[in-house]
């Protein structure tokens, strides 16, 4: 029996050591006989921690976010010291995404012996735009009244161009463009101009374009004819 004892306990400072133990047995009447056999010492006990919850990340200017650190303060347990503990992408990733677009970032628990956490741990990263669309918004323009005294609302959007982090942003105005409007002259009619990206978000600065009906047809009439 190592170091003359009778009794012999195996901790987690013996992993991976080999130990001999010699077992003796004696009869009553003195015989003995023994046996030596190679004890190894295993740690088949995975660590054990609380997964953290899963969050909401805030797309950038460049439509991505920055992976968080979701693995400092985390508290694992384990049967023997020195466990390591790692997350898949590392914190600081940058990840290209979209709104509501998810990301699962994967964390492990490694003890000394190997032996990883049994249950997964997954954090889904939801990806959240919450940039609005920007643009230039358009001059006021004159318009010119028809024999109708109506004018066409021009187009106002096309060519416009728009800048915002995330791709998908469309543009509409109000009222739509060949639109008929009964007006007078110097009379004023305004277009709403609204941008919208994929997530919802709107330009928060208001673009109201100004039409002025412009009169320019003169008045014709039969003259009578001399007397």
């Amino acid at each position: 029996i190592p170091n003359g004892s009778t009794n012999r306990a195996f901790d987690c400072n013996d992993l991976g050591m080999v130990r001999t133990v010699t077992f003796v047995v004696r009869d009553g009447s003195g015989n003995e006989a023994n046996c030596m056999v190679d004890i190894t010492t295993l740690d088949t006990v995975p660590p054990t921690f609380t997964c953290p919850a899963d969050q909401e990340v805030a797309l950038d200017a460049n439509c991505q976010f920055e992976v968080p650190d979701l693995i400092t303060g985390i508290l694992f347990d384990d049967n023997c010291p020195a466990a390591t503990i790692a997350q898949d992408p590392v914190a600081t990733t940058l990840i290209s995404s979209a709104d509501e677009q998810t990301s699962v970032v994967t964390i492990t628990a490694t003890d000394a012996a190997g032996n990883t956490n049994a249950t997964a741990c997954e954090v889904t990263l939801t990806a959240q735009d919450m940039t609005p669309p920007t643009f230039a918004c358009p001059a006021d323009q004159e318009v010119m009244l028809d024999a109708n005294c109506q004018f066409e609302v021009p187009d106002l959007i096309t060519g416009i161009l728009i800048d915002d982090n995330c791709p998908a942003v469309t543009i509409a105005q109000d009222p739509v463009a060949t639109t008929l409007i009964s007006s007078a002259d110097e009379q004023a009619s305004v277009v709403t101009i609204i941008a919208t990206d994929a997530a919802g978000n709107t330009n928060t600065t208001t673009c109201e374009v100004t039409l002025t009906a412009q009169d320019m047809v003169p008045p014709a009439f039969t003259c009578t004819s001399d007397h």
